[in-house]
This record gives structure tokens, sequence and C-alpha cells, in this order.
């Protein structure tokens, strides 16, 4: 079973609607069944991006998403549904693949377990990582093809759970001079945490118009370059072995481009016909497959 956190060192990168419209690629990729699926849980407890992208109160969505009756914080205070039987956790969560119908990715295939939309600080937390690992375990039982955490920001408690217990980490960032300094920054605090993790670089909303700074055309190549000496040399210094992938950022990929219609709706672009998604649609949607693709590679599970 893989496990994955996605994750990014400050907020306003689109981790989030990358993950939602990666997520059908993955299901793909990996065969994810209904009796084998792909279980998502949302680990932003104060910003719910995923829960608020799969809400069923949307008017888009009435008829498509259940509700569902276990949650993160559930699972935070060790009183989560399920505790006995794994299948009756998996009955709790949402089923969200029927979003996807388009894609023939059936409902139960992709799980989602969401953040509490009220009171979403009341969780002690006092359990932290125990009553994950034993929820872990038992889908790992079960044989789930795969476990995918939205992680919040920065070093937040429920970030670190979530990276402590996976295996894959997809490394989410803008192009920008913060975010890159900010995210080599952070992948060297995170020191011996990253040792033996599969590391994935993608970054994302990456302007496809030419710039000029100063009369001169912004060099891309340049960035590119300087993200990937950036991560290496972070990863480097802290002497671990893990896989640092890069492919995101190799020959003429650029991450995941700028999509225009995704700055008013993050959800959207998976549920399009081909002739309506524009050029900049297209290419994102080959960028989100491509990414599927590495984290089906990923070597510890050849």
């Amino acid at each position: 079973m893989r496990s994955m956190a996605f994750f990014s060192y400050k907020g306003g990168s689109g981790r989030s609607s990358l993950i939602y419209n990666t997520l059908p690629f993955l299901a793909r990729e990996l065969g994810a069944t209904p009796e084998k699926p792909i279980v998502v849980f949302d680990m932003d407890i104060d910003s719910m991006g995923l829960t608020y992208l799969f809400d069923p109160d949307q008017p888009e969505y009435k008829g498509r998403i259940g509700r569902a009756e276990v949650f993160v914080h559930d699972i935070l205070d060790n009183s989560y549904a399920g505790k006995d039987k794994i299948a009756d956790f998996l009955r709790a969560a949402v089923g969200i693949g029927g979003v996807y119908a388009d894609n023939k990715i059936e409902d139960r295939s992709i799980l989602l377990v969401p953040a509490k939309k009220t009171n979403p600080k009341e969780s002690s937390l006092d359990a932290l990582e125990p009553p994950f690992e034993k929820v872990l375990e038992k889908l790992e039982e079960k044989e789930c093809t795969a476990v995918v955490f939205d992680c919040p920001s920065g070093s937040q408690v429920t970030g670190e759970i979530s990276r402590d217990l996976a295996d894959i980490y997809v490394v989410v960032m803008r192009i920008t001079k913060q975010f890159r300094y900010g995210t080599f920054d952070f992948l060297r605090r995170m020191d011996e945490k990253v040792s033996g993790k599969t590391m994935v670089v993608v970054p994302n909303a990456v302007p496809s118009d030419e710039i000029y700074i100063d009369g001169d055309k912004f060099d891309y190549d340049d960035v590119k370059g300087a993200i990937v000496d950036g991560v290496n040399d972070a990863v480097d210094k802290n002497k671990n072995e893990n896989e640092c992938n890069t492919e995101m950022l190799q020959g003429n990929m650029f991450g995941i481009p700028e999509v225009k219609r995704l700055k008013i709706r993050e959800d959207i672009l998976c549920t399009l016909q081909d002739a309506d998604l524009g050029e900049d649609g297209k290419k994102a949607l080959e960028g989100y497959k491509t990414l599927a693709q590495i984290i089906k590679r990923a070597d510890r599970y050849e």
C-alpha cells in the first residue's frame, strides 16, 4: 500500500487542487477499486481544502457525494468509527470517485475522510500518531491501494503526523523566490525525517507566458535548475538515503502550468470535456497524469 503526503512549506501552493485533479489519474494508474480503494485524509484541519472541494452541499454535487460518518478529528481523538472493524471505517468514509464519473472512476474507488467544518480546533490532539498508525495498519491488511494525506503547510502537528506515516513526499511549491528558498530551508529543517522517503518535487501553477524583468526575458531553465539544485542540496546536507525525483522539471516539463479557470474553480478541470479544456488545461492534465505515473513507479513498490 502506497502512502503519500502532499505538502508545501507555506500556504498558497495550490496543493489541495493539485490533489483533486491528480486523484483520478492516480486511481487509474494504481488500479483502485471499491474493494481496494485509495483513502484520502484531509489533515489540514483548520483550512480544510479538500473538505470544501468535496462538500456535498455544493449545488453541483447534489446526489453525487454522500456525507461522511468519520472525520480526521475522530481519529485524532481516538473516537473514530470502525475501531474494531476496518470495513466499518471504510463504510463511514465518503465515496468521491463519482465526481470523476466522466473519467470512469467508480464512486467508492476513492474515499475521503474529511475534517470537521464545525469547531475544528476542539480536538485535543493528545493521542497524536498511535490511532493513525492503527488505521493505516488495518488499511494495509485490507489491501487498500493507497493512502493520501493532504497536509497543512509548515510544521503543524497534523502535517508532522502525515509526513511521519508517509513513504512518498510530494513537495508542492510555486516558483516564486519565497517559495523556492522557503522550501529549501524547510527541507533542511526536516532533517532526519526526510530519510528513507521518496520525494517528488512539483512546481505548481507555473506561468506559461513570457515574462520580462528589467527588460530581459526571464529564463525558466535557470529557475528549473535552481529548484533541482536547491532541493538536492537541502537533502544532501542531511546525508539521507532518499530518492529525490525531479522528473517534473526535466526536458520540456516544468511542473503543472497555470490554468486560468482554476483561479475561480479549482475543482472543475477533471470534469471538462477535451474540447472545453483549452491549451493550458490540456497541459495541466498531462502534468497530473505524469505525477500519477511517477508515484506509481516509486522504487520501493516495484
